[in-house]
């Protein structure tokens, strides 16, 4: 394995990372006697709150010792040890959201009107719907809504209102921060340097499958995939909209 440095893990990260949608913890309001309540409508009771996204890179990765980067992947069953850019520090209860990674995830929800209550996490696809002993197929009885937490109905022979719904669906994974395992990184840096100096090294987290929360984001659910990408090129017409007056 080659010595390690800072520019070359940048790059590896650049090139062979995952993309993650990553989210920072906040304690909530909630909190009283060390203890969050259960009936809160901002956390649901898990006691944290999270700030909106930012889209990053990370691997998933081992440092050993103090100069050599092992890649691994995601392969521990329900935990794994990601390292992002040296830039990002992340905190305990951080929430990582893989979107280029598919899950299978079962619930059940219950039939409104037209359509289903609220899913817990972005559907990717559905594999399955079941009710009783009656099968719903999409395509011919329902559709995804567009915001892709929920599904309409758009059959005659649709379930009654209030009826429970088996569902398995596909997703993306949802980690959380749970241990800051090399928070305390840094090498000696000589080589080129007239002066050696002390270079701060990417820190490393212990992270775990979060069971999956609707709506605990500040002022907002958690964006689908489309949603933040849909957003990010709003942003970036309107960037492009300022420069041409400018240019003017």
């Amino acid at each position: 394995m080659a010595s390690f440095t800072i520019e070359k893990f940048q790059d590896l990260v650049e090139r062979l990372g995952y993309t993650i949608y990553y989210q920072q913890a906040i304690k909530c309001e909630c909190y009283y006697n060390e203890q969050p309540r259960t009936t809160c409508k901002y956390c649901h009771g898990s006691g944290y709150r999270y700030l909106p996204i930012k889209k990053t890179n990370a691997i998933a990765t081992t440092l050993q010792g103090s100069n050599e980067l092992n890649i691994q992947g995601l392969r521990e069953p329900g935990t794994a040890y990601i390292t992002p850019k040296i830039e990002i520090v992340m905190g305990y209860r951080d929430r990582i959201i893989f979107p280029e990674v598919e899950s299978k995830y079962s619930q059940t929800v219950d039939m409104l009107e037209n359509s289903t209550s609220n899913f817990y996490r972005e559907i990717k696809r559905v594999l399955f719907i079941l009710q009783g002993d009656h099968v719903y197929e999409e395509g011919i009885d329902f559709k995804i809504s567009e915001d892709r937490y929920s599904l309409i109905f758009t059959s005659a022979d649709k379930p009654k209102k209030g009826t429970k719904l088996s569902v398995l669906y596909m997703t993306s994974p949802s980690y959380l921060v749970m241990d800051l395992i090399h928070e305390l990184r840094s090498t000696k840096v000589d080589k080129d340097s007239v002066k050696p100096y002390t270079a701060k090294l990417p820190n490393q987290y212990l992270i775990k499958r979060e069971d999956f929360v609707y709506n605990n984001t500040i002022n907002e659910k958690i964006p689908s995939i489309l949603e933040v990408e849909r957003e990010k090129e709003l942003e970036r017409r309107k960037a492009e909209e300022e420069m041409c007056r400018f240019d003017e």
